[in-house]
């Protein structure tokens, strides 16, 4: 409900709701690099964001809709929503410069997996850490459903 407080949920609590949607390996949470205390939005699906002034669904709005990111983006997020007829997550990372939206399930099918999207992040990560090493100025780089962008300052 609009105007709800965000409550605060540990690396457990976030991990089992989660696992909710399919289930989450060691591995996936090392990939995701979140935070071990996240802020839990109610809003439109599960919104988890580092700061408890800003939710990470404004950021897959952004990427969904083509519009400007807003402003401020947090330091760590995850949104997870569903539309249509499958399930997305968008990944916020600001100290590794990136931003990942991917697929995780379909409603048409029964076998749920974090799998392409862990993949997505690290894919992700690989290119942010290539472009700083060779000195290249940039934002994030955005990977939504496989196509990359750079959001440039």
């Amino acid at each position: 409900m609009p105007g709800e407080a965000p409550r605060v949920v540990d690396r457990k609590g976030y991990t089992e709701l989660l696992g909710q949607l399919a289930p989450v390996s060691t591995r996936l949470a090392e990939v995701l690099g979140l935070p071990d205390e996240l802020f839990v939005f109610g809003v439109d699906g599960l919104s988890l964001s580092s700061d408890p002034s800003t939710s990470i669904a404004e950021v897959a709005v952004a990427l969904t809709s083509f519009t400007p990111m807003p402003s401020p983006i947090p330091d760590h997020g995850l949104h997870v929503v569903s539309r249509a007829s499958h399930v997305s997550c968008t990944l916020v990372d600001r100290k590794r410069r990136i931003i990942v939206m991917h697929s995780v399930a379909s409603i048409l099918s029964e076998h749920r997996s974090w799998d392409s999207f862990m993949y997505a992040i690290e894919d992700t990560a690989a290119i942010a850490t290539a472009m700083r090493a060779l000195g290249e100025e940039f934002a994030f780089v955005v990977n939504k459903e496989s196509a990359i962008r750079i959001i440039r300052p």
